[in-house]
């Protein structure tokens, strides 16, 4: 669990706003997770997630934090629906894995 100092340098766990990163320039946005060319909203999620990128998907995959591989998918929408409560890392091809919150 992470948070994202405010304006005020005050911080909420966990964190309401998550950080963007863009091919290394940085910024804060609600609910949207940029890595490289890829995106991944909404974040926190209650179970569908959406993906976004310039890059032919292949494929993605989602571990629970133990690193046990419990989803995988090449589609652009997944259901964390079944999945309990927590944080996982979603991994679009080869690129940097992404936290997700699942409510």
């Amino acid at each position: 669990v992470f948070s994202i100092p405010t304006d005020d340098n005050s911080t909420v766990v966990p964190a309401k706003k998550t950080m963007t990163v863009i091919k290394g320039e940085s910024g804060v946005a609600n609910n949207v997770v940029n890595v490289a060319a890829a995106k991944i909203y909404p974040n926190p999620t209650t179970g569908i997630i959406n993906i976004e990128t310039t890059e032919n998907i292949v494929s993605i995959k989602v571990y629970n934090t133990t690193g046990a591989l419990v989803i995988e998918s090449s589609e652009t929408t997944i259901d964390l629906g079944d999945l309990a409560s927590g944080l996982y890392f979603v991994k679009v091809n080869d690129m940097e894995s992404v936290k997700i919150i699942k409510k």
